[in-house]
């Protein structure tokens, strides 16, 4: 990775830090819930609730999600079909 290419990663990151995805996606990105969760758990990726109800929806840190993420992505669609494919990064 030469030195443009850094600087483009480190201004995604960047950008992105002020964005949230939430849960499924975050999985979808990261390679699954169990994984999410566990770099929740770890501190890697923050998160926060928009709301105060317990079932509210939980919202991943982008950039968190983004340096976390696994070389699978898992395509989840709403008709329940999921496609696992080979992540190709932006770079």
């Amino acid at each position: 990775m030469d030195i443009n290419q850094f600087d483009h990663l480190v201004t995604i990151y960047r950008v992105m830090n002020q964005k949230t995805f939430g849960f499924r996606f975050s999985a979808a990105i990261v390679g699954g819930r169990i994984r999410l969760q566990r770099l929740i758990d770890s501190g890697l990726i923050r998160t926060e609730k928009k709301s105060k109800s317990q079932n509210g929806k939980l919202y991943c840190n982008a950039s968190d999600v983004l340096r976390n993420e696994s070389k699978r992505l898992v395509l989840l669609f709403g008709s329940g079909d999921v496609i696992i494919a080979d992540w190709v990064g932006v770079l």
